[in-house]
C-alpha cells in the first residue's frame, strides 16, 4: 500500500490541532481515524488536541474541545472565535472537514492570515459524495473550495483510488499524498466471541453476518437483507442457521426503512439491529462472527474491514471500497469480493455459507 510516511508528516510540527466535524462515534469513520492519528503520535511524543464542532459525547478527554452547533447549517461562533484565539499556540491546523459552515468560516480566516494546513478529505472530494447537496456543493466549490483546497500543503487520501477521483473544483496544485489510517490493533486482539454470542442470543452453531458501520444508503445493507430473503425463501431451516448482526447508529430514517425491510421479508428472527458498539463489544462482535459483509456503493477505506481481518474474519467487501486491490494483494484469503448488485451477492454469500472450512471460526 502507497502511503506518506507519518515522520515527513509531522516531523517539524510540536503541536497539532485537528479541526473535526464532532467526536460522537455514531458520526462512522471519522472520528474513529482521528482518535487513532492522535493515539498514534502521542505514543511518538507529538501533541495533538481537537477541536470538534458538532455532536460530541459527554466527557470527552482533556485533549479535546468541543462546541455544538444548533444545526449542520449554523455557525458557531464559539467555535470561531476559540480558534482565532488559540491558533496561534499550534504549529500546524490539520482539518478533517470541508463543508461545515464553521469550518468554512475559519478557513477563511486561515487563507487571509496565511496559516498552514492540512486536509484530510475523508472522501468528501470524490464524485459519489459530491452529488449530495451538487448544487451548492458545485458554486461553493468553484467560488471558494478551490482556493481552500490549493491553499492547503497537503490533501490527504487514504488509498490510490480516492486520490485518482478526487475533485478540485478547478486548477490542480498536484497536493494530493496517500496517507493509509492507522489502525487499533490492541482493541481487538482481546475480543471474546463467547460473550458476543451469549449476549445477543445466538447459538454456538448459528452462521454470523456481521455489519459495523453508519448505517447509510451507500452501505448497501438493504441489498443484503434482500440476498438472505432470496436464499431463504421457502426454506426455514436456513433461516434458523443464520443471524445478520446489523451494527451502528439506527435512530434515523433509512434505519427504518431497513427495519421495515426485515419485517416484509419476515426476517425478524434472522436480522438484529444492536446499535452503536464500541470498544470491548466491537471487539467482541468481530471475535464472535463468521463473515463481516460490506457491499458498499463507495467507501474510501473502511476501517471496520481491517479490524474484522484483525480478528481473523474474513470479509465480504464490494469492489467499490477503494482499498479492496490492496487487501487482496497483501492479505491471503481475505474474503470475497462483489459488485453491490443482488444476483452477485446472492452467488457470493451462498458461496461463503458453502466455505465452512474457511468462515467457521471458534469465538474464543
Amino acid at each position: 500500500m502507497v502511503s506518506f510516511p507519518l515522520k515527513d508528516y509531522y516531523n517539524m510540527s510540536k503541536k497539532v490541532l485537528h479541526v473535526v466535524d464532532g467526536m460522537h462515534p455514531k458520526r462512522g469513520g471519522v472520528p474513529m481515524a482521528v482518535s487513532n492519528i492522535i493515539k498514534l503520535l502521542q505514543e511518538a511524543g507529538l501533541h495533538h488536541d481537537i477541536l470538534s464542532i458538532g455532536e460530541n459525547i459527554e466527557n470527552m478527554p482533556f485533549y479535546v474541545t468541543g462546541f455544538a452547533t444548533v444545526s449542520k447549517f449554523a455557525i458557531s461562533k464559539k467555535a470561531v472565535n476559540w480558534f482565532k484565539f488559540n491558533q496561534g499556540n499550534y504549529d500546524l491546523i490539520h482539518f478533517h472537514s470541508l463543508w461545515n459552515p464553521t469550518v468554512l468560516t475559519i478557513y477563511k480566516f486561515c487563507l487571509k492570515n496565511h496559516i498552514d494546513f492540512y486536509i484530510s478529505s475523508h472522501n468528501s472530494l470524490d464524485p459519489f459524495d459530491i452529488k449530495k447537496k451538487a448544487i451548492a456543493k458545485k458554486i461553493l466549490g468553484h467560488w471558494f473550495m478551490n482556493r481552500v483546497l490549493n491553499k492547503a500543503k497537503y490533501i490527504f487520501c487514504t488509498s490510490e483510488m480516492e486520490k485518482e477521483r478526487l475533485h478540485y473544483f478547478g486548477r490542480n496544485t498536484d497536493n494530493a499524498v496517500v496517507l493509509p489510517l492507522p489502525v487499533d490493533y490492541d482493541g481487538i486482539l482481546h475480543g471474546n466471541g463467547n460473550r458476543f454470542r451469549t449476549k445477543y442470543g445466538i447459538a454456538p452453531d448459528q452462521f454470523v453476518f456481521l455489519s459495523v458501520s453508519r448505517i447509510d444508503k451507500k452501505k448497501a445493507i438493504d441489498v443484503f437483507i434482500n440476498t438472505l430473503a432470496a436464499l431463504g425463501k421457502g426454506d426455514e431451516k436456513f433461516k434458523e442457521n443464520i443471524r445478520f448482526i446489523i451494527a451502528g447508529d439506527d435512530k434515523n430514517a433509512h434505519s427504518n426503512e431497513l427495519k421495515a425491510l426485515v419485517e416484509k421479508n419476515k426476517l425478524e428472527k434472522v436480522v438484529q439491529f444492536i446499535g452503536l458498539i464500541t470498544g470491548t463489544d466491537k471487539a467482541d462482535a468481530f471475535v464472535g462472527s463468521n463473515l463481516f459483509v460490506l457491499p458498499s456503493k463507495n467507501e474510501n477505506f473502511g476501517l471496520s474491514i481491517i479490524e474484522s481481518l484483525q480478528a481473523a474474519t474474513p470479509v465480504l467487501i464490494s469492489e467499490n471500497v477503494y482499498i479492496y486491490k490492496d487487501l487482496f494483494n497483501e492479505f491471503h484469503q481475505p474474503g470475497w469480493l462483489c459488485n453491490s448488485s443482488l444476483d452477485d451477492l446472492l452467488a457470493i454469500t451462498a458461496t461463503a455459507l458453502n466455505e465452512k472450512d474457511y468462515t467457521n471460526k471458534k469465538a474464543e
